[in-house]
């Protein structure tokens, strides 16, 4: 599209603001390439129905570690100047609670909400919890979910041992089923699903990443049983062999860590083994992108592309974020940045802490950003360079989107940060 023809449809907005006008404009912009400016030109007008499930195709952290690679990576544009404080959400304290209130940490961000654990630890109901969602520019509660209970007669659950974001949809796993429910206004979608046997491990490897309704894959003492559809359909996976183990999923494949410490690649559709490559791959987890897998040991990492192939070791550090250009490891003397392609390092600036176990990182682009429960929220250029810190204690974990940086303290307090006002 021309720049005139784009420049008729930023007057268009400008004069006639209406959600039609802004989706028009916002596809535009997509197809020329401006995503950013794209996202912008719709978010006003997020009450729109439209509007929505165009946002719901934008980038997400729709689980705790961004996506089902567990890559803490998006595609969005970053807050790289020192960022002020949009909304900031306290906990909630209820009368009948016996003990502080301590939520898990658990932190999902898309345009069309913020979705944390409400817990009633020290209540009635031992350890029980269910999604609260707020809206991403006020932190104002959108939708307050009750506990969703299902399966037998001796066993029930709330909604939220799992919980994960797909487009519009708001998954959530209790011990025995499977819950959907939209996002924006907490409309019960109906998915659910019971699995033939007791359940030992359950992983939430949907969001997108497996298809466009997002899916789950659940296992018990046999096997890993067939993936399941935001919509309760049972996707083609068939049945993958092996007891619980590590998984990570992305670009159409499922990567696992077997018991014996083999990397194993499979088919995300047919669920036939790609590739596998001895180890033994015994750390605590798996990071997966298009580009391939890093698998870990309590001594470091190795990348391998998607073929199988392994690129390159690395000791002395953990692997926490998996980007298309670089990597970022941390250790308790140093958190650093290495190079995909030549696995070269370059530490970050002022950034040790020997709580490495307790620290949580981010990136959006190339800046990252680091925030442990002493040292506050700090963003980082790919280079090392320290771009800005914000101060605070006690933060436990981080979500991402276009220009903003959400934050969950170990009280249950939310906080977004974004941009510094505009200087008149």
């Amino acid at each position: 599209m021309s720049d005139v023809a784009l420049r008729a449809l930023e007057r268009a907005v400008r004069t006639d603001d209406t959600p039609s006008a802004r989706l028009s404009y916002a596809l535009a912009l997509g197809r020329a390439g401006r995503h950013d400016d794209a996202y912008r030109a719709l978010r006003p007008a997020v009450h729109d129905a439209e509007v929505r499930s165009a946002l719901a195709r934008s980038p997400a952290w729709n689980h705790p570690l961004a996506d089902a690679g567990h890559t803490c990576w998006l595609d969005v544009a970053p807050l790289t100047r020192a960022p002020r404080v949009m909304w900031r959400r306290e906990t909630p304290r209820r009368e009948d609670r016996e003990v502080e209130a301590r939520v898990d940490g658990m932190l999902l961000a898309s345009p069309l909400g913020i979705v944390v654990n409400d817990d009633v630890m020290g209540s009635e109901h031992q350890d029980e919890a269910w999604p609260v969602v707020l809206d991403p520019e006020t932190g104002a509660t959108r939708v307050s979910m009750p506990a969703v209970r299902g399966g037998s007669e001796n066993r029930t659950g709330p909604w939220a041992l799992h919980t994960a974001i797909a487009g519009e949809l708001l998954l959530g796993e209790g011990y025995w089923t499977v819950q959907a429910c939209e996002l924006w206004t907490g409309g019960d979608r109906g998915a659910t699903w019971t699995p033939p046997t007791d359940v030992l491990e359950s992983r939430v490897l949907g969001g997108g990443a497996l298809g466009a309704e997002g899916a789950w894959t659940r296992a018990d003492r046999y096997g890993f049983y067939p993936l399941l559809s935001a919509n309760g359909r049972v996707l083609p996976a068939g049945t993958l062999s092996g007891g619980p183990c590590s998984l990570a999923a992305a670009a159409g494949a499922v990567y696992r860590r077997e018991d014996d410490g083999e990397l194993l690649a499979l088919d995300a559709a047919t669920g036939v083994e790609r590739w596998r490559t001895g180890g033994p791959w015994n750390g605590p987890w798996l990071l997966a992108d298009a580009g391939g897998v890093i698998a870990t040991t309590h001594g470091g990492f190795a990348l391998f592309d998607d073929a199988g192939r392994e690129r390159w070791r690395h000791g002395d550090h953990l692997p926490r974020v998996l980007a298309p250009g670089y990597i970022v490891a941390m250790s308790p003397d140093a958190t650093v940045t290495l190079d995909r392609t030549t696995g070269a390092t370059r530490p970050l600036a002022s950034a040790k802490d020997p709580d490495v176990d307790q620290a949580s990182v981010a990136a959006a682009r190339d800046v990252i950003y680091r925030a442990s429960p002493r040292d506050g929220i700090a963003a980082f250029a790919r280079e090392g360079d320290l771009l800005w810190r914000y101060e605070i204690q006690d933060v436990q974990a981080l979500a991402v989107l276009p220009e903003r940086v959400y934050a969950i303290l170990f009280d249950g307090t939310v906080l977004c940060l974004g941009p510094p006002e505009a200087v008149a």
